[in-house]
């Protein structure tokens, strides 16, 4: 096999973010929380473009219904741990980087520690409650948590950085039952979003403002729309809305606290 210089591989972009953006994306450590349809696909992503370590946590193994929307896995990993199929995967697409995984959801005794050490959290988690523990870990730690969710054709993403933007858990409350991934998923959504939700993480690590600090993108692939609403931390009534367009899950209401929508 030949041998190329490092810099050749990322030749493209450094045209774009420079060299000084590419050295701090190698040296960076993200955490990926959820290997579904949004976590597998940013994580592909950002391995390609050169980040240099990776936490990976999930608790599921890859089925045959995962592999529409998740082109990082093939038909060989069905039945193999997501984090052990995506590992491999990402040692294919960029031998350089290094890998950890956990086998295992996030929950209240593993969140701060998911969490400690990483420069930037990756929302692929498809439940509320798990979101909102790794909301309360990041902002403890001062870590950017970037939150994406798919459902149908809908998708969201916000960026949240410590001290600058609302919590996670001013506009994410949930009125009913607690709800997990349901069924229908389109996978043209899921790219695009992820794809959204890779150029924030990226943004973050090389140290520009992301375009979503303090807003929810919200997007529909059928009709190609994209909508932004600025998030305030403290608005001066509380909304509430039932939108399945910000809905993280079909049929289930967001209670928002500290969202404001411009009239």
């Amino acid at each position: 096999m030949q041998a190329y210089p490092s810099w050749m591989r990322y030749d493209r972009q450094i045209a774009i973010i420079g060299r000084r953006a590419q050295i701090a994306l190698e040296e960076a450590k993200v955490l990926v929380a959820g290997l579904g349809g949004l976590g597998s696909n940013a994580l592909g992503q950002l391995a390609a473009m050169g980040v240099g370590q990776f936490r990976l946590v999930d608790p599921d193994v890859v089925k045959m219904s995962d592999l529409h929307r998740e082109p990082l896995y093939g038909e060989e990993d069905v039945g193999k741990p997501k984090v052990k199929a995506a590992k491999d995967a990402l040692k294919r697409i960029n031998p350089s980087i290094s890998v950890e995984i956990y086998q295992a959801p996030v929950d209240e005794s593993n969140a701060t520690k998911m969490v400690d050490g990483t420069d930037v959290v990756v929302d692929g988690l498809d439940e509320i409650p798990p979101r909102l523990l790794l909301d309360d870990a990041s902002m403890k730690a001062h870590i950017p948590y970037v939150f994406a969710s798919v459902q149908e054709t809908y998708g969201n993403v916000s960026t949240l950085i410590p001290g600058v933007t609302p919590r996670l858990k001013y506009f994410l409350k949930v009125a009913g039952p607690n709800p997990s991934c349901c069924h229908a998923v389109y996978p043209p959504a899921v790219f695009v979003v992820a794809s959204i939700e890779t150029a924030e993480v990226i943004s973050l690590l090389i140290g520009k403002t992301p375009a979503l600090a303090g807003k929810l993108l919200v997007y529909d692939a059928l009709t190609a729309s994209f909508d932004i609403v600025p998030l305030t931390p403290s608005p001066p009534r509380r909304t509430r809305f039932v939108v399945r367009l910000i809905n993280v899950q079909i049929g289930y209401k967001i209670l928002t606290s500290g969202l404001s929508i411009p009239s």
